[in-house]
């Protein structure tokens, strides 16, 4: 009896270790991408903080060349990302943030944001929609002469001293220009501008989370751009659509990949700016009105966009004329040439 209960033991010992082994971590696994802090918000937060708070949103301009290989910084706090093109068929972002509590310091992944990049005319439109103050580093000719007779409130990177610093761990060319959420705020309210630091202007959120009717199924989109292809997968588990960048993970140097709850498509005309400079630069046809998709939580449904001018908001309806209420979460606008092949399966 006591050999039996020995083998057992013996036995009990080895299966033991052996189940431990099967769950070791090896030291050499890469961390786990960190979790979205602003996606991380449940839809009532993030419906209550975009709804409640008067503060005035900061869009920033993003690098985002066909030529750039670091990894970008900060754009997973935004809530409300554009993207479009710009020239060399390469596309720029503009990241749209608010009440973002990350600090000053610019040497931290934490609070860092950028690559920051110069204006383009008609992103302004969009941050003017929105009632944002607009950071960027330099501009387009027509942009400094649309700045000035717009009246854009603007944080210039080439002017602020301070607010931008370069931060070359990932890249040694332009493409290294960051600042903060909080240096860019302090900035505005400084007797340099003192700029409106609060505004009425929102989004059109749903307080629940609402899938349109009558539409139809949307697990990946892509989107061609002409320097890299731009996909979404929806992750129904996370109900987020995660965002890729030439067929990888579009990631943050925070290890984070880029996500959001809704995804729109709008399709804009494009062509070169008739400009004395000749350089490939975009004309955007963002006024007036056109189609589009709205897609959230797997499905994908046909719209009509409006803007009546470069400062309106743009209006949002379905076939049958109601307006789109957004799900409470993060929202990226994709505008695309009309002739785009975007495939949606």
């Amino acid at each position: 009896m006591k050999k039996i209960i020995c083998i057992i033991l013996t036995l009990i010992f080895i299966l033991s270790g052996c189940a431990k082994q099967t769950v070791k971590v090896s030291d050499n696994q890469p961390d786990k991408p960190a979790d979205n802090a602003a996606q991380n918000l449940n839809p009532e937060e993030f419906y209550t903080k975009m709804t409640e708070s008067n503060t005035r949103p900061i869009a920033l301009m993003i690098d985002n060349d066909k030529d750039y290989t670091g990894p970008q910084a900060g754009l997973e706090n935004a809530y409300l990302i554009y993207e479009m093109y710009v020239e060399g068929g390469s596309t720029r972002l503009m990241a749209l943030f608010k009440d973002a509590k990350n600090g000053t310091d610019v040497d931290t992944t934490e609070s860092r944001i950028g690559p920051i990049r110069s204006s383009r005319h008609y992103f302004l439109d969009f941050a003017l929609e929105n009632d944002a103050i607009y950071g960027h580093c330099g501009w387009s000719p027509k942009a400094q002469a649309d700045i000035k007779s717009l009246g854009v409130n603007n944080v210039n990177g080439l002017t602020e001293g301070g607010v931008f610093k370069r931060f070359s761990k990932y890249n040694n060319t332009w493409h290294n220009l960051y600042t903060t959420y909080e240096l860019i705020l302090n900035s505005a309210k400084s007797s340099s501008h003192s700029y409106r630091t609060t505004t009425n202007v929102s989004l059109n959120y749903s307080p629940n989370f609402v899938i349109p009717k009558e539409g139809y199924t949307a697990s990946k989109i892509s989107i061609p751009y002409s320097a890299y292809n731009v996909s979404y997968q929806y992750d129904e588990e996370k109900n987020l659509y995660m965002r890729y960048k030439k067929d990888s993970p579009h990631t943050m140097q925070s290890g984070v990949q880029l996500s959001c709850t809704n995804l729109l498509i709008l399709k804009m005309q494009n062509e070169n700016l008739k400009d004395t400079e000749k350089k490939g630069r975009q004309e955007l046809y963002d006024t007036g009105s056109g189609k589009g998709y709205y897609i959230t939580g797997g499905n994908a449904k046909e719209i009509t966009w409006s803007k009546e001018s470069r400062t309106a908001q743009t209006v949002y309806t379905y076939e049958s004329g109601s307006k789109v209420s957004l799900n409470p979460g993060v929202t990226y606008i994709q505008i695309v040439p009309p002739s785009m092949n975007i495939s949606i399966e």
